[in-house]
């Protein structure tokens, strides 16, 4: 992004967020997008800025990037469903559908507490880079490319550990039965996103 593209970009969501609901504005929008805003569904122009209970919709091609304003990114895959939310002082995103990949920086003083759920699992992540994808038939799958995160279902919580993933989880999964080692290529997909 460029520079005078990031100034705008900041002070755009320090204006905004005083009134409280602004938690992160859109970029990078290639394809077919729809916001979803107080049960009105409209075509993204591209760079909304995002509200709590916005709800963003990826087409068949398309693809968004997230940014929060302390260096959080999320990049949304084709086909996605994700809800932007604020809860007890963390920002939680909900994952309907489809696939995210997630960076979410160390922070020294206050890191910021960020939660991703699906249907099967909730996920507490800080100093973090992931993926999470969640299909409706198969479940939700994680690669954890670095730091550490908590997994949360019915039967549990598990930590995962950087080059781990979890594959095919459900709501009643047994965590340990899920979690395996990353291929060897699981490096230069975290590069590549």
């Amino acid at each position: 992004m460029k520079r005078g593209g990031f100034i705008f970009g900041l002070l755009f969501f320090y204006v905004a967020s005083a009134s409280g609901q602004v938690v992160a504005h859109l970029e990078e929008v290639k394809g077919q997008l729809k916001l979803a805003r107080k049960k009105a569904l409209q075509d993204s122009q591209g760079r909304e800025l995002l509200q709590v209970g916005d709800r963003i919709l990826t087409g068949a091609r398309a693809t968004a990037t997230l940014v929060y304003h302390d260096g959080v990114i999320v990049r949304l895959f084709p086909q996605s469903s994700v809800t932007v939310e604020e809860r007890d002082g963390a920002s939680v995103l909900t994952l309907k559908k489809g696939g995210v990949w997630a960076q979410i920086p160390k922070h020294r003083k206050r890191p910021r507490r960020v939660v991703l759920r699906t249907s099967d699992a909730m996920i507490g992540i800080r100093g973090t880079t992931l993926a999470v994808m969640k299909d409706k038939n198969r479940g939700t799958s994680i690669g954890l490319f670095e730091g550490e995160i908590e997994v949360r279902n019915q039967k549990g919580r598990l930590n995962l550990n950087s080059g781990q993933v979890m594959e095919g989880l459900k709501a009643n999964s047994v965590l340990a039965k899920r979690v395996k080692k990353c291929p060897t290529n699981c490096n230069s997909i975290a590069r590549a996103r």
